[in-house]
């Protein structure tokens, strides 16, 4: 009896838990455009999240191919986003904007754009029509444009609907969907249906899991009208005639959809927050018309390989030559190795084209003009640096990548759509260097910070091979302060820093925006608490291949405690991390803080001769395993002087999810012991 029971409990578990989701479905399904629900209106506060100032309640799209007589098949996409506003500081998801592509006379356009503000007022449920007149449209470039609306009476506990159909022309621009958002989501959906004739890949982001609730085939119809005319008599009278025409084909039909996703939170160190958020992306591999032969257009490296060198303004400007003999001639003639010649025809690529701020792929320009011009994008400078590498006989080809603002790309995803940048790639002396021309306070052995994001993939006329980006060259900064207190109880002294690789290169560029060095200093005195500069030296500023080495005499106020006959000073003066940058339990994505970093501090300080050392911190050394992070700290003490050493060095770019623990207690333990004090005590009269 007792199993019978318990085979019968079973039973009608199941039986609920099916009848449960059975519902719960059932209520997706009603989510119905210009239907609220009165619970959604009364919600003061989201179960899954109290700290949310707004909820998406559901978010529905779809997209379709349609076939259109006169352009073919337009891809329609369709939205409809319902969202409670729970916070005053979450009434601006109440404004939306709508991005638009066009291109080469094509352009995407919106249809169908509608909005409600629902509030509850006793009891009754009172709605308010999204005003054409609150709807703007403004052009941001030659190929974007935006348009923004704002819903009408939107309060805290309001209810917002909006729907919108965006036609495109754009087939290989199938929209993307995000499943996740800044704010949390309740119910997201994406249907999508895509034709036989049309091969996209896919390619999931993020963490949260998305499921595949539904995959089917449909049919579709093509419908095609064609105009004849026959002669009807024998003095040639023409009588027009309409032929219509049906294909029937098939769509592979897809339907996705993630409950409860949580917002994604802004954390420190993180490469681009869009890389981790949990979406889904699309990019067109191949397609093939009925009775034509199918073109591939992605779904290789050999085809993108092709397609890039086959290009004008790609492989049309790295093929030419011949075109610089007097420029490679000299710089053959001052170089003594190829290594010089390197170098030599480095710097006078930066020189001779200048960056307009620009990242691209192409080229805008064809070789000559680029030369002509002397200015142009990311592609006129790399691809002709890579051109004049060639004609100086050296192993120099392109290398196509993806910025860190455009995102990091997934080994496994062949997307030519997602890359966005080119840099230079040569080999001398068996060694592979990486050079982008664009910076000009940039050396060779290092690239610019957009281009470190994972790898790139390197483009030759007969093979591709993948190329790791991550930066060797650590972030060195060094501080050697030698300090002693005055009668005014001030810190004075000096200040020597040493800057290299990274650090020099970020100081460069401050450096560049204040050419007396005027701002700079004034600068570090606003960030720098009590931090006075009476006299400063700045060597090697314009000689990118030296460190930066910069000296001050300083003033130091408000950085030492005196409490009646003892004075607490802590060593670190603005070198300290005073909090943990960490503060979430767990982390999914990786830290990554670009390159390796090593932060040396070194303090000589002279002890007041009234006064003795009445306690030192104790020195001590930490790490993680491997090395991957250091954290040092020497205290020695002389009869006149103390001596202090910290070095702090993450000797990693990239620490994966499942490190981030150890990393937080790692910096919980620097926090600690950098808080630690320096204690002297008076001494007594004799």
């Amino acid at each position: 009896m007792k199993l019978l029971r318990f085979c019968l409990l079973i039973i009608i578990t199941f039986c609920l838990l099916q009848n449960g989701t059975a519902r719960d479905k059932k209520e997706k399904d009603k989510i119905k455009f210009g239907e609220p629900n009165v619970e959604d209106l009364e919600m003061v506060l989201y179960d899954q999240d109290s700290s949310a100032v707004a909820v998406i309640l559901s978010d529905i799209g779809s997209t379709n191919f349609l076939w259109n007589q006169f352009y073919g098949f337009q891809i329609h996409f369709k939205r409809h986003l319902r969202i409670k506003i729970l916070d005053k500081s979450g009434l601006s998801y109440a404004n939306r904007k709508v991005f638009l592509y066009r291109s080469q006379g094509s352009k995407e356009s919106i249809s169908g754009l509608k909005g409600y503000t629902y509030n509850l007022r006793r009891g009754r449920i009172k709605k308010e029509k999204l005003d054409k007149n609150a709807i703007f449209e403004e052009q941001l470039s030659d190929n974007w444009t935006v348009v923004s609306f704002a819903l009408p009476n939107v309060r805290v506990g309001s209810v917002v609907d909006i729907e919108y159909i965006i036609h495109s022309d754009f087939l290989f621009n199938l929209r993307e969907w995000d499943f996740q958002h800044e704010i949390p989501t309740r119910y997201s959906e994406y249907n999508v249906a895509i034709p036989e004739y049309f091969d996209y890949k896919n390619l999931f982001k993020g963490y949260e899991q998305v499921t595949l609730v539904e995959k089917k085939v449909l049919p579709g119809t093509i419908s095609i009208t064609t105009k004849a005319e026959s002669d009807t008599s024998r003095f040639m009278n023409l009588r027009s005639s309409y032929e219509h025409h049906k294909i029937d084909y098939k769509q592979d039909y897809y339907k996705w959809i993630s409950e409860n996703v949580p917002a994604y939170e802004e954390e420190p160190f993180v490469s681009n927050i869009n890389n981790y958020i949990t979406s889904l992306e699309f990019e067109l591999a191949s397609y093939r018309y009925p009775e034509s032969l199918r073109k591939n257009l992605t779904n290789s490296w050999e085809t993108i390989r092709l397609k890039l060198i086959e290009n004008e303004y790609f492989g049309g400007i790295i093929g030419r030559s011949n075109l610089f003999n007097a420029e490679t001639s000299l710089i053959a003639s001052t170089s003594d190795s190829d290594f010089k010649k390197m170098i030599t025809a480095f710097e006078y690529a930066k020189e001779k084209v200048k960056w307009n701020n620009k990242e691209r792929l192409f080229a805008k320009n064809t070789i000559k003009k680029i030369v002509n011009e002397g200015v142009g994008n990311s592609a006129d400078v790399n691809l002709f640096l890579v051109s004049i590498l060639r004609e100086l006989g050296l192993d120099a080809n392109p290398v196509i990548l993806s910025t860190r603002k455009n995102g990091i790309l997934h080994p496994g995803q062949i997307m030519l759509s997602k890359y966005n940048y080119v840099i230079a790639s040569v080999v001398v002396d068996n060694k592979r260097y990486m050079l982008d021309a664009t910076e000009t306070k940039c050396p060779y052995y290092m690239l610019p910070e957009r281009c470190i994001n994972g790898f790139g993939m390197l483009i030759n006329e007969n093979y591709t091979e993948q190329i790791d980006l991550n930066a060797p060259q650590p972030h060195l900064y060094t501080s050697l302060l030698n300090l002693s207190l005055n009668e005014g109880n001030k810190l004075i002294g000096n200040m020597q820093n040493s800057r290299d690789n990274y650090a020099a290169l970020d100081f460069r560029k401050d450096m560049e925006l204040d050419e007396d060095h005027e701002k700079l200093i004034r600068q570090l005195e606003a960030d720098f608490e009590g931090l006075k500069i009476v006299n400063y030296d700045i060597k090697n500023i314009d000689s990118i291949y030296k460190p930066i080495q910069d000296s001050y005499e300083i003033t130091v106020e408000n950085k030492i405690d005196i409490l009646g006959d003892m004075i607490y000073l802590n060593p670190l003066l603005y070198d300290r991390i005073e909090e943990n940058p960490f503060k979430e339990e767990n982390r999914k994505f990786p830290v990554d803080y670009i390159y390796p970093r090593h932060r040396k501090y070194l303090l000589n300080f002279a002890i007041p001769p009234d006064y003795n050392i009445e306690e030192l911190p104790s020195s001590t050394h930490l790490s993680l395993p491997d090395n991957a992070a250091e954290f040092t700290y020497n205290v020695k003490a002389s009869e006149n002087t103390i001596q202090f050493v910290s070095e702090f060095k993450i000797n990693r770019s990239i620490f994966p999810g499942d490190e981030y623990k150890g990393l937080k207690e790692f910096y919980e333990k620097v926090v600690a012991k950098q808080s630690e004090q320096i204690v002297l005590k008076k001494r007594m009269n004799e």
